[in-house]
């Protein structure tokens, strides 16, 4: 088994908690509150995808760098639209891991926009496939 550990900067697209409609959050309008949402990004991350619905609207759009192909060759297209696609893929990505945990480093917010540097600590399992190793 391959042991991971992963620096990123993760964004929560703050804008889709909020109704479609809306220009603004106002969900996120304290420091306590960005704080709140960006604990339930990793939260959803590290396996409780039941936060999904309390923490994004329906109707989201994930804007993220395109993936390798399972295969090896090329690259796939992120397009999640809907919350239930992202349900989809924080799901996906869990799979064929033996230990899979993201720890949060530091934060920062300001107005409607928050970034998240964290560690990914995780173990592939034998079933793992979704990068080529």
């Amino acid at each position: 088994m391959l042991a991971i550990t992963k620096f990123g900067w993760a964004l929560a697209p703050l804008l889709a908690i909020s109704s479609a409609a809306s220009c603004c959050n106002p969900h996120a309008a304290t420091e306590k509150q960005r704080d709140l949402i960006a604990n339930n990004y990793l939260n959803i991350w590290n396996g409780d995808v039941s936060l999904i619905d309390s923490t994004f609207s329906p109707e989201i759009s994930v804007h993220a760098d395109r993936l390798p192909s399972s295969t090896g060759v090329g690259s796939d297209v992120l397009n999640i639209t809907t919350s239930q696609g992202f349900r989809d893929w924080v799901t996906q990505s869990r799979s064929s891991w033996d230990q899979y945990n993201f720890i949060k480093y530091k934060s920062a917010s300001e107005g409607h926009n928050i970034a998240i540097r964290w560690t990914l600590d995780g173990i592939i399992g034998a079933n793992f496939t979704m990068a080529p190793t």
